[in-house]
This record gives C-alpha cells, sequence and structure tokens, in this order.
C-alpha cells in the first residue's frame, strides 16, 4: 500500500501548477472548467470529474507525480514520443518482465515487493486484450469481493458495480484511492501516455547499468519499427 493522502496529490497539483508558472484560470481552461470550481478543487472542497482529470494530458502537468509522489527521469521521451497508451504499455510489460527476472531468487524479499508494485500491468493488459474495466480484471486477479474492493475505496456496493461496469468514471479521489489501495497508477485509467513513459523510466531506473543498457537498446530499436 503506498503512503499518504488525498490532500497530498492536491498539493504536488498546485506545486506543479505554480513550477509552471500557470494561474488558476489559466489551468481551469486546460480542464475545461471554470476558475471557482477549480480553486475549490485544488482546495480539497470538491473532487476533479475523470474527464476534468483526463483534460490535462495535453498539458504540460506531470499527472503521474501529481498522483503517485514518483517523477522519473526517463530517456524514453526521446524514442516514445508519440506512442500510443496500448503500445507503450506492452513496452512497459516486457520492462517489468525483464526486471522482475532480473531480481531473480538472490533478492527474493525485493522481488516481491517490486512484483506487488507493478503487479496492475497484468490488469492492465488484460483490460486492453479483454476489452474489460481495469478495476474488475483487478478484482477478478486479487480474488477479492466487491464487498472488499468496495470496503478499500470507501465506496458503497452500488457505486463499484457502476465503475467496474462503466456506468460511472472515477473522480480524482477515487483515482487516488485505487492507486493507494492496489498501487494501480492513474495513467492506466486515464490512458496517458506520458504517465506509462514516467512508468517505463521508473522500472529501466531500477536495472543495473549493463541491463539497462541492453533493455535501453531493444526498446529503442523495437520503438523504430
Amino acid at each position: 500500500m503506498c503512503a499518504g493522502v488525498y490532500q497530498d496529490v492536491l498539493s504536488r497539483l498546485k506545486e506543479e501548477r505554480e513550477n509552471r508558472e500557470l494561474s488558476q484560470e489559466e489551468i481551469s481552461r486546460y480542464m475545461k472548467m471554470s476558475q471557482s470550481l477549480y480553486s475549490k478543487a485544488e482546495l480539497g472542497n470538491r473532487r476533479f470529474t475523470y474527464h476534468e482529470v483526463r483534460y490535462l494530458i495535453d498539458s504540460d502537468i506531470d499527472l503521474h507525480y501529481v498522483f503517485t509522489g514518483i517523477r522519473a527521469k526517463s530517456e524514453c521521451e526521446t524514442f516514445l514520443p508519440n506512442h500510443s497508451y496500448v503500445r507503450l504499455l506492452g513496452y512497459l510489460n516486457m520492462v517489468v518482465a525483464a526486471v522482475l527476472y532480473c531480481y531473480g531468487e538472490k533478492r527474493v524479499t525485493e522481488r516481491k515487493k517490486l512484483y506487488a508494485r507493478v503487479r496492475y500491468v497484468n490488469y492492465a493488459m488484460q483490460a486492453v486484450c479483454r476489452n474489460e474495466n481495469i478495476l474488475l480484471a483487478a478484482r477478478k486477479d486479487l480474488d477479492y469481493t466487491q464487498q472488499e474492493i468496495a470496503e478499500q475505496l470507501h465506496v458503497d456496493i452500488k457505486t463499484l458495480r457502476a465503475l467496474e461496469n462503466g456506468r460511472s468514471l472515477p473522480n480524482s479521489e477515487i483515482l487516488w484511492k485505487i492507486y493507494h489501495s492496489f498501487q494501480i497508477p492513474p495513467a492506466v485509467f486515464i490512458e496517458d501516455p506520458k504517465g506509462i513513459r514516467s512508468e517505463i523510466g521508473y522500472m529501466l531506473g531500477l536495472m543495473d547499468e549493463e541491463v539497462r543498457s541492453a533493455m535501453f537498446g531493444m526498446l529503442e530499436s523495437t520503438a523504430d519499427e
């Protein structure tokens, strides 16, 4: 489980906004909402809708950092700038497999922790291949009941069912709760290519230099195909 509270997300959003010298009025235009509603949301008095969050994909805001606190330095930007979310997810799956293999039996404890951190890639790949809701795919893989997931997310069963069947989309707090409880980053829910590139960069950073260099070269050559 990831540490922190939802207020940390709002603090990092404000940090990102100020670092990029964006006023509340300017960022609210990206999010297609009024400045007054944005101000209330940044203060925590309302929640951003799924679509308001997703509109920020086209801005310079690092949404992956905002929600996870992880700011991955990634060379992937140089050769994976325009690939689709689905293709980037495939690259991430390759990198995760390589990292887990590198950890091997000699670092069992670290490998288990890492697997817990990246298990969501399985859910994301299943969701894409089966055209399935990722939250539903995660629940099935974890063998949790709807009640158990609802309790983790602090929502009622009716809300969870609506999220699982696509009748409802997660707002900013639910996106964070899903990450907090199950380490599924919002990037896979809002299909954010920049967030997936950050995850690839993060995973590459966990590799030994020799392996990382080889993996980086393989990704670079594959990306040109």
